[in-house]
């Protein structure tokens, strides 16, 4: 099964419009452990969306895989350790990369 990489605004998005559970018939979704903390922040904050995707990682059908060169990455490109994780991720595992971030974006294309 192809694999779905979430960061932490595309995974708000998908659970915005209620996309994610067309999406799970196709894809296997996977995150990382610092995309996880960010969603479990904003729904400790109170966020209904964060809530909604904390529940889908509960239930597992969003996974927290390992990663490795997570800070590799962060100190090449100069981001933050999450956008990192989810760019190691996606190479790691042959991921597609789910984003909106335009940094993240071109990142992905300098490195194929």
């Amino acid at each position: 099964m192809l694999r779905l990489i979430l960061n932490t605004s595309s995974g708000i998005f998908f659970t915005q419009i209620g996309l994610l559970p067309h999406i799970l018939k196709h894809y296997e979704i996977s995150t990382t452990r610092e995309i996880f903390d960010e969603i479990n922040e904003g729904k400790d904050i109170g966020f209904k969306d964060a809530r909604i995707l904390m529940q889908y990682i509960q239930d597992r059908k969003i996974k927290i895989s390992p990663v490795k060169n997570t800070g590799a990455f962060a100190k090449e490109f100069d981001i933050k350790t999450a956008d990192a994780s989810v760019i190691a991720l996606a190479e790691q595992t042959n991921g597609f990369l789910a984003t909106e971030d335009r940094q993240i974006e071109k990142i992905c294309l300098l490195r194929g």
